[in-house]
């Protein structure tokens, strides 16, 4: 196993043992703090991801975003990360991990003012150990246009002193815990 893996192992295990009421209230701090940045003031369009049930709780970000913003949403189409288009009451489907995924126009061009990428851990260099599929990495090397900002969502044990970075991974600009917002210096 890879220190990597290890570490995603590790920080996964931990996520999982947070308490549904605990989980939510730390949930509900990132989102303000995310809301509260000035980049996300500025962005028109927003990318986020749908979280399952341990992760940062994505579902009332994306729907207070989409009040104001562009808001596209990840699927996988043929082993690559694709955005849509979000709207309110819009159809959903279960997607190949069992994560939701909209149905709908896909994002075909034009510019992400702000990428929001799920993450198992960080650290205050940008580097992340993502979910291990590889699909942001390789959407961020290429597959789809660069967001301005890429911005990282997690609790605050998942910010470590330091993380493997691979030459291929995409450091964060901002990590945002429930207990502080990380502005990484480049």
């Amino acid at each position: 196993m890879s220190e990597k893996e290890a570490i995603r192992g590790r920080m996964l295990s931990i996520r999982k043992g947070i308490p549904d009421e605990e989980k939510h209230e730390m949930s509900r701090s990132i989102m303000e703090r995310l809301f509260d940045l000035e980049e996300f003031h500025n962005a028109k369009t927003v990318a986020f991801y749908l979280s399952k049930k341990d992760e940062v709780d994505t579902w009332a970000m994306v729907e207070e975003a989409a009040q104001g913003k562009e808001v596209l949403l990840p699927i996988v189409k043929e082993k690559s990360l694709k955005f849509v288009y979000y709207e309110k009451n819009g159809t959903m489907r279960r997607g190949p991990y069992g994560i939701m995924e909209p149905v709908g126009e896909e994002f075909s061009g034009g510019s992400i003012d702000m990428m929001v990428v799920p993450l198992a851990a960080a650290d205050g260099k940008g580097n992340r150990i993502g979910m291990g599929k590889g699909y942001y990495d390789r959407y961020l090397n290429g597959e789809g246009p660069k967001p301005k900002i890429l911005v990282g969502l997690c609790f605050d044990f998942q910010v470590m002193g330091n993380v493997p970075a691979e030459a291929h991974d995409v450091p964060l600009n901002i990590i945002i815990t429930n207990k502080e917002t990380i502005r990484v210096k480049r």
